[in-house]
């Protein structure tokens, strides 16, 4: 299992990411730079409130040593791009969601690495001892975040009406690949959780609803008004599990980092398109 996780993780990455690319046009960073400062503040706030989350959670509820540090690494992962799907649904500002997954996935080279050794450093128990390999975690995200997100931006500026026509496939392609690995992972470890499977998705539950609870009240805070507010809390709830799954079983070697993980996604989803039917009755 581990030796088809080592080729299929940085394989379903790449193709993550390469589609990311796609994705964007200099339009959105244009409309980035009039919110520059909004999307500035809230790549920062997901990258230090996000792990002093985590470790209240795992300070409160003590899961075991593996399930508390794939929260710290998915705590310090950057938004995913299911936030951008999930602010289409809601009616929300979608530009602005766009520009803030893109922003805090270029940023993670340097953030995520820093934000899980401050996750880290704030526990006091046996996870405060896991090792975060600093440099191999920025050079595994230069090649499988940076560079496939920069080829897709280039593909599409060479080809934009091809690109219009296969993103949609591309992107159901990319979560069936994804949900794939995660449930692998989840059957490949749920013997060593079994005895608590009930708190782990309490754990996901919380985390995924105090981080819509902080993006909205980071977007009060901002005042950028209703949708823009509806983006950044879709956005704190929802995290890059292909770059977590790099860093657990490329970077880390540690498939069983992965497990909270797929836990996570199986909660977070329904969560999600619930919170988006709200969302739009309220607007």
């Amino acid at each position: 299992m581990n030796l088809i996780l080592d080729l299929l993780v940085p394989a379903v990455l790449l193709l993550l990411m390469f589609v990311v690319g796609l994705g964007l046009t200099g339009a959105d960073f244009v409309r980035m730079r009039e919110r520059k400062g909004a999307v500035v503040l809230a790549t920062v706030a997901q990258a230090t409130l996000l792990p002093l989350l985590a470790a209240g959670l795992i300070w409160v509820f003590r899961p075991p040593p593996p399930i508390a540090a794939g929260l710290v690494f998915l705590a310090a992962c950057p938004g995913g791009a299911l936030s951008n799907y999930y602010c289409h649904l809601a009616r929300a500002d979608v530009a602005f969601s766009v520009a803030l997954t893109a922003v805090a996935s270029l940023a993670s080279l340097v953030t995520l690495p820093l934000s899980a050794h401050l996750g880290f450093l704030l526990l006091g128990s046996a996870e405060s001892r896991v090792s975060v390999p600093v440099v191999r975690i920025l050079l595994q995200l230069t090649l499988f975040v940076l560079l496939p997100i920069l080829i897709g931006m280039s593909a599409r500026a060479r080809g934009p009406a091809a690109t219009l026509r296969w993103l949609p496939t591309l992107n159901r392609v990319c979560l069936v690949a994804l949900v794939l690995v995660l449930l692998a992972v989840f059957f490949d470890q749920l013997g060593a959780i079994s005895n608590s499977v009930v708190s782990i998705v309490l754990l996901a539950v919380l985390f995924t609803f105090l981080g819509f609870a902080v993006g909205a009240a980071l977007g009060w805070i901002l005042k950028i008004g209703f949708a823009a507010t509806s983006s950044l809390a879709l956005e704190f709830s929802v995290r890059n599990l292909g770059v977590m799954a790099l860093v657990a079983v490329t970077v880390l070697g540690r498939p069983d980092y992965l497990l909270f993980g797929a836990v996570f996604l199986v909660v977070q989803f329904p969560i999600a398109l619930l919170a988006t039917k709200l969302i739009r009755r309220v607007a």
